[in-house]
């Protein structure tokens, strides 16, 4: 008994509260915080990413309130200005047909912003079911299914951007004149519709590696031994175990993704291919001014300019935003 009451005392020693003065000289480094947390910590550190966010979401307020607040439709011909200088009615300027530059200036941003937004999206589900379903079945199936990237990777991009928009453009056409189309494709017409195609058969292929190659990585880890030994199937393992841990790559991609889709569909219209007449596309106005470039700038600086600054932006905030999610960039 008296060494029970011995070693009770002893412990009770041992482990006294500590001090003020002791509690003092323990320094936390840094708080724990979670993942996403970490994250935007990290992202508001990082000026030129957060200032580009702002000029997204100023350019994107833009075109989705700027038409409405405009007095003048984008396809509304106004006779008697045609080719007018910017000036307080016309803060753009008018075209050869005496349409107001701006409004299908921030129509035209508005297009471009939702074909990356769409595009980056239908890429983002087809590169991460492939890279996924690649990295995790190994063997034979990788070998072959990469094969098939890289032939997809080796071709000449703009070349069959334009081939398919030919071929695509006829079969579109015959389907949105058939009473059974949606009103909604109707709406958006033959050359978006081919340009979301040809974005989602081509793009997808970065996404496809980068999931793969974190797939490779994750599959061997404890966590999915543990589900399949718990008798997890495959598709549950890449849907609820494999594919969220893949997430911050996911949104790094997919963001840099849409300048690359927004750059695809101006060039498209640059040269033709793009949206239908009197649709207004980033790349359409800035073809149309070229016949004008010497007497009438302002109509391609100012559809060039916002192209420009829409992709710049997306880049400097993907940037920004891949630095904030690796983990490697801690300090």
């Amino acid at each position: 008994m008296r060494e029970m009451d011995n070693t009770a005392v002893l412990e009770n020693k041992l482990f006294m509260p500590a001090t003020e003065s002791e509690k003092a000289t323990v320094e936390i480094m840094r708080p724990s915080v979670g993942y996403w947390k970490d994250a935007w910590r990290r992202l508001r550190a990082n000026k030129v990413a957060i200032g580009a966010l702002v000029v997204i979401l100023l350019v994107l307020l833009a075109a989705v309130i700027g038409p409405m607040l405009s007095p003048y439709k984008y396809d509304q011909i106004i006779k008697g200005s045609e080719n007018l200088s910017p000036n307080f009615q016309h803060i753009f300027g008018t075209d050869s047909l005496g349409r107001d530059l701006f409004t299908r200036t921030m129509i035209g941003a508005r297009i471009s912003i939702a074909v990356g937004v769409v595009a980056a999206i239908m890429i983002s589900i087809i590169g991460i079911l492939y890279g996924a379903v690649s990295g995790f079945l190994g063997g034979w199936a990788d070998i072959v299914m990469m094969r098939i990237v890289d032939i997809v990777y080796s071709v000449p991009t703009v070349l069959i951007v334009i081939l398919l928009q030919v071929v695509l453009k006829d079969p579109i056409d015959k389907y949105l004149s058939s009473a059974n189309s949606p009103a909604f494709l109707k709406g958006l017409g033959v050359g978006l519709i081919s340009i979301f195609f040809v974005l989602a058969l081509l793009y997808w292929v970065d996404m496809a590696r980068i999931v793969r190659g974190q797939i490779l990585a994750l599959k061997e880890q404890e966590y999915v031994l543990a589900a399949k030994v718990l008798g997890a199937g495959s598709r549950d393992i890449i849907s609820k175990h494999l594919i969220p841990n893949c997430i911050g790559q996911i949104i790094v991609v997919a963001t840099l993704k849409i300048p690359e889709a927004i750059f695809v569909e101006s060039f498209l219209s640059f040269i033709g291919l793009g949206v239908s007449i009197p649709m207004a596309s980033l790349g359409s106005l800035s073809q149309a001014a070229l016949k004008g470039i010497y007497s009438y700038p302002y109509m391609l600086i100012f559809p060039a300019a916002t192209i420009s600054v829409i992709i710049l932006s997306m880049n400097l905030f993907g940037d920004g935003l891949r630095d904030a999610l690796d983990p490697r960039m801690k300090k």
